[in-house]
């Protein structure tokens, strides 16, 4: 699984998309513009950068940054989420985003070297397993996982370990596909299915038992769009 979730991601960078299917379907850009992402933010990166965007949501309309806080974006993919923390954090805030794929992680280390420079300073980027983050307990305030927890193939122990690294009263978003009913068993025969969020998409009921089950006493759940066996939706857990 994450041999092709590599491969398929890769190719997105390669390619300059996070839409390879060629079907007019919205990413990149106009996707952010629909979850609401930053007017600013939008401009200030450039238009190539913002073509692999493959969120599932926009946490960052859940939740108020504190200056000070130390926030993990567990995948970021090429960056643009980290982007927006790094905005509200003042010199003694950072931010540190992870993904698996090491063409994202260079992506994310190229937007903030030539473009985003006054941030450079409160953001790190490295190659790491959302199951094994390699940090230590009780680091984080925030954590943040767009369009990244239905591409892990242990999600139980890549939410402990979230609750590990949360400092006690930090809380994690996550934005993601739900599944709504079971899935035809043509979705099983296509490649990628895995690779876009819908094979490891959880139910409701299996996102909220897993944060449970990881450590998170609060729960809050927000439904984004709807289409076919799937929904976007937000989940938030607090330690």
């Amino acid at each position: 699984m994450k041999t092709q979730v590599k491969k398929v991601y890769r190719r997105c960078v390669q390619r300059g998309s996070s839409n390879l299917s060629g079907v007019d379907i919205p990413s990149g850009k106009k996707l952010a513009k629909e979850f609401g992402y930053p007017s600013d933010l939008l401009k200030e990166i450039p238009a190539s950068h913002w073509k692999t965007f493959a969120g599932c949501g926009n946490p960052w309309l859940h939740v108020k940054m504190r200056p000070k806080w130390r926030v993990l974006d567990l995948g970021c993919g090429t960056g643009i989420d980290t982007a927006v923390a790094s905005k509200s954090l003042d010199k003694t805030g950072f931010v540190v985003g992870i993904d698996l794929v090491f063409e994202m992680v260079k992506a994310s280390n190229a937007l903030f070297n030539s473009y985003l420079c006054s941030e450079r300073g409160k953001v790190s980027f490295l190659g790491a397993e959302g199951e094994y983050l390699p940090f230590k307990s009780h680091v984080f305030d925030l954590v943040v996982s767009n369009g990244v927890l239905s591409l892990l193939p242990d999600k139980r122990v890549a939410l402990e370990d979230v609750y590990r690294v949360l400092k006690d009263g930090g809380r994690v978003i996550i934005c993601d596909l739900v599944r709504l009913c079971p899935l035809p068993e043509y979705f099983y025969d296509l490649g990628d299915s895995w690779a876009w969020c819908m094979l490891g998409a959880p139910t409701k009921l299996e996102l909220k038992d897993l944060l449970k089950n990881a450590g998170f006493s609060t729960i809050r759940f927000t439904w984004g769009k709807t289409f076919h066996y799937f929904a976007t939706a937000t989940a938030i857990g607090f330690k």
